[in-house]
């Protein structure tokens, strides 16, 4: 692959770490209660990350695992008013000696998630509000049906609502939303 103007080849990571024959295989042993290195190769098709400092920005670390109490923290310290920096310092003064520290990335990407959901909720309200205001203007608008279809309880909406429903169509409480003309 060549990069920009200058003409130098650049290899992706995907490309030049897959087959990476580079493995460690351990055993516990059972009698002695240890834990054994039986094989380990230390052949890479790949360099090696200059420095420690650098392993934090590798894709396999983009990924943390947190409890749901941690993230939930995040998440009304940034309704707060609170900053990712600020947050980020408190969670990790927080947490028990062996969790690795939490990053500024990583704590926005926890409040990105959680307002996506709220995002969600928002606008599920708004559509009903809306269902409702327009029903109440024209009966024949919408009339709330529900369907038992193959033993299941499914939300019926009219073909009218469509475009506002086809939006929220991939969050999971609207996917048994079916469709019907009015």
């Amino acid at each position: 692959m060549i990069k920009g103007s200058l003409g130098s080849n650049l290899k992706h990571h995907r490309d030049t770490r897959t087959g990476c024959g580079a493995m460690m295989q351990i055993t516990l042993l059972k009698k002695l209660g240890m834990w054994v290195v039986d094989k380990f190769e230390d052949i890479h098709n790949h360099p090696l990350s200059a420095t420690p400092s650098k392993v934090v920005k590798h894709r396999s670390h983009s990924k943390y695992h947190r409890s749901a109490a941690c993230k939930r923290l995040v998440y009304s310290l940034n309704q707060k008013g609170l900053k990712p920096a600020q947050i980020t310092r408190v969670v990790n003064a927080m947490k028990p000696g062996e969790e690795a520290n939490i990053t500024v990335k990583q704590c926005s990407i926890t409040r990105a998630k959680y307002l996506k959901v709220e995002r969600v909720r928002d606008v599920e309200m708004r559509l009903e509000e809306m269902a409702i205001e327009n029903y109440q203007k024209v009966p024949k608008f919408l009339k709330p049906v529900q369907i038992f279809k193959k033993g299941n309880l499914y939300k019926a909406v009219p073909i009218n609502l469509r475009n506002q429903v086809a939006n929220l169509h991939q969050h999971a409480e609207l996917r048994d939303i079916i469709q019907y003309e009015s």
